[in-house]
């Protein structure tokens, strides 16, 4: 059986995330279990679903991909988001310099990435602030420094590290 939520073929994600040196939570979170609005108003919480930068309905697909707010932020990597159609796919995407050798590497980048988006979006719902995209990269680059610690290879710790510099001066 294949179980879909939201858009999201769980089975699929959880496979790309097993790849991730990312913490266990972290992981976790991005293999479905985000709190967005629409699945928020679904468990009948006091939630109009709404997404909080566009007004759109904020399902996970939505967030993460299609939201002006994130689309902005994947253009400066530069990934088109719109042209992504599901979160499973962004494993997929090239993503630009510094090289990734390993596809648990590239697990690790685009987890990163997606952890940083939501913690943006928290930031706007829960505070009324809004991160800039340096923000949103700066944090990356924090996340990245503490998650290439479990790396077990000097090369794999450089190339996260690598990453880290990259990433927070975008």
């Amino acid at each position: 059986m294949l179980l879909i939520f939201f858009s999201v073929n769980l089975i699929k994600l959880a496979k790309c995330l097993s790849l991730s040196l990312a913490e266990a939570e972290v992981r976790f979170f991005v293999a479905g279990t985000s709190n967005t609005n629409v699945r928020l108003r679904s468990r009948r919480a006091n939630n109009n679903g709404l997404c909080s930068f566009c007004g759109h309905d904020e399902d996970v697909v939505h967030l993460f991909l299609a939201c002006p707010r994130a689309q902005s932020f994947w253009s400066l990597l530069p990934v088109n988001s719109s042209s992504v159609s599901t979160i499973e796919h962004l494993w997929s995407i090239t993503l630009p310099s510094p090289a990734l050798p390993n596809q648990k590497l590239h697990s690790t980048i685009i987890t990163c990435l997606l952890w940083n988006v939501w913690k943006c979006r928290n930031a706007k719902v829960f505070n009324n602030v809004n991160d800039s995209n340096g923000d949103i990269f700066r944090r990356c680059g924090g996340d990245l420094l503490l998650w290439a610690n479990r790396a077990n290879s000097a090369p794999a710790r450089l190339c996260l590290d690598n990453w880290s510099s990259f990433l927070r001066a975008m």
